[in-house]
C-alpha cells in the first residue's frame, strides 16, 4: 500500500513538473504559436494519454516510441514532443535504442523551434551516438543544435531572468564540454 502511495506520489509530481516545464517552453516566447483551441486540446489529450503510458509499472521504451510515432509525431504541438522527448529519454532512450532510432529522435529535436526544455537530454542522446557517426557529423549536430537555442534564449523576451540565465549557463556548459570532449575550440 505504501509503495502504491509513493509511485501516485512520484507520478503526480511528475506530471506537475512537467506541466511546469511545458508552461516554461510558453513563457519562452510570451505566445506559443500553438494556442489555438484545437491545439490545446490536442496537447492536452496526448498529454493525458502519455502520463497513462509512462504511469503503468511496466512500461517499456517501445511502448513510449510507439505511442510516439503513432500519435505525438502527428501532432504540430512541440511541447507535446518535448515531453514525449523528455519521457523516452527517462526510460533509456539514449541506452537502449539502436543507432537509427536514436538518429530519427536527433533529427526530432534539431526540427522543433528551440529544445530549451531538454538541453541536458540532447547532449546525453547525442554523446551516446559517438560510435554511429563521425566525429565531424556530431560537431555538426550539436552545433545547429547550440546555434539554434542560444539564440533562442538570449533574443526571447523572458519574464524570469535568473531562468534565462540558467538555460544559457547551462547551454554554454554543455556545448564547451562536447567541444573540449572532441578537442575543438
Amino acid at each position: 500500500m505504501k509503495i502504491k502511495f509513493l509511485v501516485i506520489l512520484l507520478m503526480s509530481t511528475l506530471f506537475f513538473a512537467c506541466t511546469e516545464n511545458s508552461n516554461e517552453i510558453n513563457d519562452l516566447t510570451g505566445n506559443n504559436k500553438n494556442s489555438g483551441n484545437k491545439e490545446n486540446t490536442d496537447f492536452e489529450d496526448l498529454k493525458s494519454q502519455l502520463f497513462l503510458i509512462t504511469n503503468k509499472s511496466d512500461v517499456s521504451l517501445n511502448e513510449i516510441e510507439e505511442f510516439y510515432k503513432d500519435k505525438i509525431l502527428a501532432s504540430n504541438e512541440q511541447n507535446i514532443k518535448h515531453l514525449g522527448f523528455y519521457m523516452m529519454m527517462k526510460h533509456g532512450l539514449a541506452e537502449s535504442s539502436d543507432s537509427k532510432n536514436k538518429f530519427f529522435y536527433i533529427n526530432e529535436q534539431l526540427g522543433l523551434d528551440q529544445n530549451v526544455a531538454n538541453i541536458t537530454n540532447f547532449y546525453t542522446l547525442l554523446r551516446s551516438c559517438e560510435d554511429c557517426f563521425s566525429e565531424e557529423k556530431l560537431m555538426e549536430i550539436e552545433k545547429a543544435f547550440y546555434e539554434k537555442n542560444y539564440n533562442r534564449i538570449v533574443n526571447q523576451k523572458w519574464k524570469n531572468k535568473e531562468l534565462q540565465n540558467e538555460k544559457k549557463i547551462s547551454l554554454m556548459r554543455k556545448h564547451k564540454f562536447f567541444q573540449r570532449y572532441y578537442n575543438y575550440n
